[in-house]
């Protein structure tokens, strides 16, 4: 009887209990099947699921997202829609609908960020847009339009003026030709005006291949390039004047015969005044900062005084002067000498009987020089002029001294009564 109860005790295993068990998922605990009160039998045991602790030196805790810095925010976001532009399973159709006008303007508002990468990231987006979606270029390049304008006439402050600079360097190289009317407006409306903001110096390398970058396109826009640069010379800040003297150098390179000839007069008028530029630059400004104003005035006398080595650059006179460097440069003022060496002869003058730098004394004797060879006939009737010149201007200075005298001696005299003078 006891057998048969035992017996009766033993239950064979089930079918679903031969099979290996389910991984438990997450939703559901782990629970550990404890067969100790069974008797063993012949069929393997099924396997124990145990609870695996957990190692907590491996688990990382993500931060939450107001703990995440707001450039990486951006970058991942940037990232995502760069992606999305570029990818070649996105349909511009159905993409246009999203990326339309009022996204560009936000994206166009965004270039003002002080993120400098964050720009670039909005540079390559954006040209990228330019590039994939055709139906909006010519909103795009109007929006950068009216963003020029508003910095130029209102604010002048904006800072993603050279990535958009970048961008329409691009765009201008892929203009097809003869060059639209709207783009010549372009040239002539925004790019040029924008030689005029004091802040010139910080997207002048992008401004100057924008305004090359025409001039190969279409040579007969050189003479509009080169009046409207002298439009907006500098006066007084030297540093604009040593760019635009490197820009007209580089417009002048692609420059033909017939458009130089339209705009010399007045180029080599405003060369002339730069080549007598007094402006120096000084060369180890932290030695600088330790003079006094005398010590100052005397390092002013010689390149080393006072256990201080100093060099002074004539930065303007030099710049101009380089411009005899340039082979084509040089061929097209030889081809117009006539006209240009009367205009710069006294400059050049100038410089060699009193300029303060030997280095532009020189460099301007070697200009002088280079006339000389080029045509002697018209240089000896230049000089000749010049030495015409100089003489009414001695005469018109000793008129001056006589003046003065006279008004000094009546002065002198101070007999108080109305007496007119008669000079």
């Amino acid at each position: 009887m006891l057998n048969k109860i035992m017996k009766r005790g033993q239950r064979k295993p089930s079918k679903s209990e031969a099979i290996e068990p389910p991984v438990p998922t997450s939703s559901a605990p782990n629970v550990t099947v404890n067969h100790a009160s069974r008797l063993a039998v012949a069929t393997p045991q099924p396997v124990t699921l145990a609870t695996v602790p957990q190692n907590h030196g491996t688990v990382e805790v993500l931060p939450m997202l107001r703990d995440v810095p707001m450039s990486e925010r951006h970058n991942l976001v940037y990232d995502i829609l760069l992606k999305y532009v570029v990818s070649s399973e996105t349909d511009t159709k159905i993409a246009k609908r999203y990326l339309d006008h009022s996204f560009v303007l936000k994206l166009l508002d965004l270039f003002d960020s002080e993120d400098m990468r964050e720009r670039e990231y909005l540079k390559t987006i954006l040209h990228r847009i330019y590039g994939r979606f055709m139906v909006h270029r010519p909103f795009i390049r109007n929006a950068i339009n009216n963003i020029f304008y508003r910095f130029i006439f209102e604010t002048e402050r904006y800072n993603g003026i050279a990535e958009l600079l970048e961008i329409l360097g691009s765009i201008i190289n892929g203009f097809a030709l003869p060059m639209k009317e709207e783009h010549k407006l372009f040239l002539v409306r925004a790019l040029i005006p924008l030689h005029k903001p004091k802040c010139v110096s910080s997207y002048h390398q992008q401004l100057s291949y924008c305004i090359t970058q025409f001039v190969e396109k279409d040579y007969r826009l050189a003479d509009t390039v080169i009046r409207g640069v002298l439009k907006y010379w500098p006066v007084t800040n030297c540093g604009k004047e040593v760019l635009f003297l490197g820009e007209l150098e580089e417009v002048l390179e692609v420059t033909q015969s017939a458009e130089f000839q339209r705009c010399m007069v007045p180029l080599f008028r405003q060369i002339g005044r730069s080549l007598n530029s007094p402006h120096f630059q000084v060369e180890n400004p932290h030695s600088l900062s330790e003079l006094t104003l005398g010590e100052f005035l005397l390092v002013n006398q010689s390149e080393e005084c006072l256990g201080f080595a100093i060099v002074f650059v004539s930065e303007v006179a030099e710049r101009a002067l380089f411009w005899w460097n340039n082979e084509h440069i040089v061929g097209l003022i030889a081809e117009n000498r006539r006209v240009i060496l009367p205009i710069i002869f006294d400059a050049l003058e100038k410089n060699i009987r009193g300029h303060w730098n030997q280095a532009i004394v020189g460099l301007s004797s070697n200009v002088r020089r280079m006339f000389l060879d080029m045509d002697s006939e018209l240089f000896e009737e230049c000089q000749r002029q010049h030495e015409e010149r100089e003489a009414k201007a001695g005469e018109v200075e000793e008129q001056r001294e006589l003046t003065w005298k006279k008004l000094e001696e009546v002065a002198a005299q101070g007999t108080g009564e109305d007496n007119m003078v008669v000079v």
